[in-house]
């Protein structure tokens, strides 16, 4: 029998099976770990970047790697990723150590990573692409596996970031430059000592990053991984917004720029259900914030919220529906130095020290209600600008008109949540607010204080409303002023407004009454008006209005109105001032303690404004008045009181353009200025009224003398209208009481009437009223040019007073050129003038009556043409009982006489029809005597005393008719000098002509009168010559004071013929024998006397041969003694021959009466011998045969005659004074 090996106990062949594998295992593990000295460094070196570049087509590089399997430490050097030449990431070094405890951790155990100088760069595209998306998209995708519940058990110790950097390139970031392009994370620290997905274990981590050498993020505290929850703090500051904005691609409204700095505790804590974070004790804050659109800019130096706390939690629950929790902590909200600059502004828009809320500010998510308790705004700056198109120039807004929106259908969202926003109070105290207009012709600048406390609530939603609680509204210091100068020409001390509330939900705004202080408005008054008008003138021509925009879906059909209510508005203590720069001094003229109120009304209703008002006139006065506006007519009715308004302070108005000053008096008006609706009427103003100027003194600064006075000038119904049409004043009557005035010539002949229009000044008088009596029709001014009448389109003013009346007048005229001066006085003037009119057809009765020096009445009477003075005019002027012995200054001045006593009536007719003047002139003189003779350069010579005597009849009147005519379109026309003319040319007529003047006396023209003729060589006075002086000395007798002058007159040519003729004729009678004629009886002889032919012969002896030469040629003497008989014979025989003889001699003796007449010596005594027994003829006529006055008749020397007619020799009468 064989015998079996003895087989191993069972325990020993269990133990040898466990030694070979553990043994096994151990050598096993020993080869593996042996390999990875250099797996994974060629892994790491070799492969992957094979494996990167053939996958991505990246190239991966990798220094240096080495592993320790025993130690379990890898260390990787100078790896880089690049795509293309841009890298995407790289680090010097990283150092990973591993941790054999993980075997009994049960849990992936990590002892220490570090990596240094770690770079990750990405890069945007500008079409967005991400090169990092790139490359992991190129990796194969896997089937994602089902989700697991479990976490991994991970222990990471002492995980080290040292030197890195993160840059982030954005190509859409519109930068010119790329470090403008990119973001920059640099240098980078992070340190966590513990990172545990075990339950319930924590680690400590920090984080310090630099963001472009600029942000600085400090991230420290707890994280866990079982559950996955942290807490710490984090630090941000310094983070720029604008980079920010740019790297995340938000799209703001506006860009931002500036940095935001962030402390602030956190937890953060998540699940698979779960979600939760909460941060506590924060603070944000924003630095050197600003927001720019365009030339638009805002800036905050400091923006913070603190304390920042908020929670948030979200948690799935079984409903699926996932639960929200949001919670915000009250917080505070600073805003510090803000301000908004507006385009093209020098000046901030909006500026302020900050914006507090003093109160913790509630945020409810749940309720979706925002409450600030308080908010205070301390130093606010805010100007408004108004550009030069009209349209408020805001910050952050367009030009550009908004445009309608397009209707679109409406889209189905559901309902909109409601939040709701209470401020409780937002208060700001001594904020200066602006407003610039440049769209005005003169730019205009407001400013002013507010302090306001108001409060707010605004609902968000489908229904959106609001509601302001003002608690307190006061201006102050408020003032308008043109932009180019300092002075404001209206500033407000303050204005206050009660505390009231609106609500949008309501259809109406009830606003407190408005509390005017001290309120002051200065205009100023200029050529071209007063220049209020002109600061709120457009700047340019007018636009055409914007279209409105189509109403809105949202408006409702037939709602009410929305109705404004004002409780009202007072005013107090203002002050109005009005600079009137017109004048060569300007005058300032001032409406103090003006005061206003006007009682509540509601806006453009049918209720009326209704409004007091009242001041002092600084200068003297009172104004009231009262204001009734209706709103919907646009018509309005204004009463007004003026009271005791000193009229000296407006002396400058009347100083302007002549020379008075009013030295006293008052003005007082009461009345109504009606303001007719706007539509369907043509008036455009109406006012009615009464007025009175009393007690005024006007003074001639020439002489600071008064000019004139009255005591009351009124009228208790003016009334004025003002329409397109033009101008219309009427006045029911007019009342002058107690007229002072004078009128003056000044030693210059000037008048003061006349004088008183400053040179210069418009359609001034000439120098005097009246040309001078010797003035040159050359020097004349020329009468101007009748106005043409206005056309039917041209504005027109119309005038009309119905009734005039004077009372209590008195007028002083004095002239001064006179030597010695004239003066006289009209007192007691009173009358009506009833019709006054601007109307062409109108006629004005004038009744004027007043009393002359003591005694003496002056009247004035008639009917003229207001309008067309110079087309009619028909007035009557009646002066009686004038002392003329007042008159001797003029009768002196030119005539050179005075008057010692005299009464003087006049009546004066004048007539004006078609611009051509007839007047009737009638002066009546009652004895007037004329004193000494005066010596002046202007006296006319006339004989006065003649002519007196002459007008005198014998009750000692003179009855005188002046007849003036004369056209007043001539240049060289003057009343005055027509006048004077006319006396002028009466005296003149009187005094060479004195028997003219008593034509009516001696029944005819009166010319013949002026001599008795005689005929040549005669002394004897025909028969028609002696009635001729029979007629004057009838007519002489009724002009006592006349006395007769006979002037003998003789003519040496026609006398000495008569005289020779005479002479002759009585030698021959003598001669002849003839018997010698009587006084009065004619001397003649016949030339067939045969006893003057023998006379005739007697004389032709002694006349030489002319008388021997004249006899032969009509009686030739016989040639010889025969033929001298037959001759003789034949003479007395025949017939023939007597008749032939006797025609002969009476050829004859003619022809030689004439020879001998022609040698006829006449002595030279003869002719004024002749002429005296003229005279004496003359003079015993009258004494004698008429029983005139001897005593009244003078004869005079003889004297040769002028301008003898044939035939007759005149003997000149004249008339002289007693």
């Amino acid at each position: 029998m064989k015998h079996a090996t003895p087989s191993l106990p069972l325990r020993a062949r269990i133990a040898r099976v466990a030694l070979l594998t553990v043994g096994g295992m151990i050598a096993l593990s020993a080869l593996l770990l042996l390999s990875l000295f250099w797996l994974v460094p060629y892994a790491i070196g070799t492969y992957a970047p094979k494996w990167v570049n053939e996958v991505s087509g990246r190239q991966l590089t990798v220094g240096d790697a080495t592993f320790n399997p025993f130690t379990l430490r890898l260390n990787v050097s100078k790896l880089s990723l690049k795509d293309g030449e841009r890298t995407l990431a790289a680090f010097d070094l990283l150092n990973i150590k591993g941790a054999w405890s993980s075997i009994t951790n049960a849990a992936w155990t990590v002892d220490e990573i570090s990596l240094v100088r770690p770079v990750v760069q990405t890069h945007t595209a500008r079409d967005g692409t991400l090169d990092w998306s790139r490359f992991l998209d190129s990796f194969p995708k896997r089937e994602s596996s089902a989700a697991s519940d479990s976490i991994p058990r991970l222990i990471l110790r002492n995980i080290s970031m040292t030197e890195g950097a993160v840059r982030l390139t954005d190509e859409r970031a519109g930068s010119s430059t790329e470090a403008q392009r990119r973001v920059e994370f640099a240098p980078l620290s992070f340190k966590l000592d513990k990172l545990s997905t075990l339950p319930r274990d924590r680690g400590e981590y920090a984080l310090d990053a630099t963001l472009n050498d600029q942000t600085r993020v400090q991230w420290k505290g707890r994280v866990g991984g079982n559950p996955v929850e942290s807490s710490g703090d984090l630090s941000i500051s310094q983070l720029p917004l604008a980079k920010l904005s740019a790297m995340t691609g938000i799209a703001l409204p506006v860009p931002l720029s500036g940095t935001a700095s962030l402390q602030a505790n956190y937890t953060a804590a998540f699940g698979t259900d779960f979600f939760a974070l909460g941060m506590g004790g924060g603070t944000l804050t924003v630095d050197q914030l600003k927001a720019t659109q365009g030339s638009d800019e805002l800036t905050l130096a400091r923006a913070s919220v603190t304390p920042l706390s908020l929670s948030f939690a979200r948690t799935e629950t079984h409903t699926n529906t996932p639960q929200t929790v949001f919670a915000v902590e009250p917080l505070k909200l600073v805003l510090n130095d803000g301000t908004v600059l507006a385009r093209g502004a020098t000046k901030q828009s909006i500026s302020f020290n900050s914006l507090t809320t003093e109160a913790p500010v509630l945020l409810g998510v749940a309720e979706r209600k925002i409450v600030i308790p308080r908010l205070k705004l301390d130093s606010l700056i805010a100007q408004l600008n108004r550009a030069s198109n009209g349209r408020v120039v805001l910050p952050f807004s367009t030009d550009e008109a908004p445009q309608p929106a397009q209707k679109t259908a409406p889209a189905q969202l559901g309902p909109s949540p409601i939040w709701t926003l209470e401020l409780g109070e937002l208060e700001t105290n001594d904020a200066k607010l602006s407003f610039s207009d440049a769209s005005l012709a003169m730019p205009q600048v407001a400013s002013g204080l507010i302090d306001v406390a108001v409060g707010a609530k605004i609902r968000l939603g489908k229904q959106s409303a609001f509601t302001v609680d003002a608690k307190r509204v006061r201006l102050r210091e408020v003032s308008v002023r043109d932009e180019t100068s300092v002075p404001a020409w209206l500033s407000i001390k303050s204005v206050n407004a009660a505390p009231f509330s609106y609500s949008s939900e309501q259809n109406k705004l009830d606003l407190p009454r408005f509390e005017i202080v001290a309120a002051q408005l200065d205009a100023t008054l200029a050529q071209g008006g007063i220049d209020l008008g002109k600061k709120f003138a457009s700047a340019g021509a007018k636009k055409p209005a914007d279209k409105p925009l189509p109403p809105s879906d949202v408006a409702v059909k037939g709602a009410d109105a929305f109705i404004t209510t004002l409780a009202g508005i007072t005013l107090t203590d203002g002050r109005i001032t009005l600079s009137d720069t017109t004048l060569p001094t300007p005058q300032v003229h001032t409406l103090q303690s003006v005061r206003v109120n006007v009682d509540k009304f509601v806006v453009s209703s049918a209720q009326p404004i209704v409004a007091n008002a009242s001041a002092t006139i600084a200068n003297g006065g009172s104004l009231q008045t009262k204001l009734r506006f209706d709103q919907q007519k646009g018509a309005g009715e204004l009463e007004y009181t003026l009271e005791k308004v000193a009229l000296p302070a407006y002396s400058a108005y009347l100083n302007q353009n002549t020379k008075l000053k009013l030295a006293k008096g008052e003005a007082a008006a009461r009345g109504t200025l009606v303001f007719p609706p706007t539509t369907g009427n043509n008036e455009t103003l109406r006012v009615q009224s009464a007025i009175a100027l009393r007690d005024v003194d006007l003074l001639d600064e020439t002489n600071n003398a008064s000019f004139a006075q009255w005591a009351e000038l009124s009228t208790t119904d003016a009334k004025l209208s003002v329409s397109p049409s033009g101008l219309t004043i009427a006045l029911a009557d007019l009342l002058l009481d107690q007229p002072r005035g004078k009128i003056v010539i000044g030693e210059d002949r000037s008048v003061n009437l006349a004088q008183i229009a400053k040179a210069g000044s418009a359609k001034s008088a000439p120098a005097s009223s009246e040309a001078k009596p010797n003035e040159s029709a050359a020097t004349a001014a020329p009468a101007p040019a009748p106005a043409p009448l206005p056309s039917d389109s041209e504005p027109t003013l119309k005038s009309s007073i119905a009734r005039v009346q004077v009372t209590g007048g008195d007028i002083e005229f004095a002239d001064l050129s006179l030597r010695p001066q004239f003066g006289t006085r009209i007192s007691d003037l009173s009358g009506l003038i009833v019709g006054l009119s601007t109307e062409l057809a109108s006629r004005a009765e004038v009744s004027l009556e007043g009393k002359v020096d003591q005694f003496g009445l002056a009247r004035l009477t008639g009917t003229v043409a207001p309008a067309r003075a110079s087309q009619y005019t028909d007035l009557k002027a009646t002066f009686r009982n004038l002392e003329m012995a007042k008159l001797t200054p003029y009768s002196g001045k030119f005539a050179g006489r005075t008057i010692e006593s005299g009464k003087l009536s006049l009546d004066l007719d004048y007539r004006v029809e078609a611009r051509r003047l007839k007047g009737e002139n009638q002066v009546i003189i009652d004895n007037i005597k004329l004193g000494d003779r005066v010596d002046s350069p202007d006296a006319t010579n006339l004989p006065l005393d003649l002519a007196i005597a002459l007008l005198r009849d014998s009750n000692g009147m003179i009855d005188l008719g002046i007849p003036v005519q004369g056209s007043l379109d001539d240049p060289q026309f003057s009343y005055g000098s027509l006048v004077w003319k006319a006396i002028v040319n009466v005296l003149s007529k009187i005094a060479t002509a004195p028997f003219r003047a008593l034509g009516a006396l001696l029944g005819g023209s009166g010319e013949e009168f002026e001599a008795v003729i005689f005929e040549p060589g005669e002394a004897r006075l025909l028969p028609p010559e002696r009635e001729k002086l029979a007629k004057l000395a009838t007519a002489l007798e009724k002009r006592p004071a006349l006395k007769l002058s006979v002037e003998p007159r003789f003519d040496r040519a026609a006398d000495r013929d008569a005289l020779a003729d005479n002479i002759l004729k009585i030698e021959i009678g003598k001669r002849a024998g003839l018997k010698p004629p009587g006084p009065n009886e004619p001397l003649i002889i016949s030339f067939t006397d045969p006893k003057v032919q023998a006379a005739l012969d007697e004389l032709a002896a002694n006349a030489g041969d002319d008388a021997t030469k004249l006899r032969a040629k009509f009686l030739p003497p016989p040639a010889n003694a025969i033929t001298g008989l037959i001759q003789s014979a034949r003479e007395r025989v025949t017939e023939r021959g007597r008749s032939g003889v006797a025609e002969a001699r009476a050829n004859y003796y003619p022809e030689l009466f004439a020879l001998l007449k022609s040698k006829q010596t006449v002595p030279e005594f003869a002719f004024e011998a002749l002429a005296t027994l003229r005279g004496q003829a003359i003079q015993n006529t009258l004494t004698g045969v008429n029983k005139f006055d001897s005593a009244r008749v003078s004869v005079a020397a003889p004297s040769p005659a002028k301008n003898v007619k044939p035939g007759q020799v005149p003997t000149q009468l004249a008339l002289t004074v007693k």
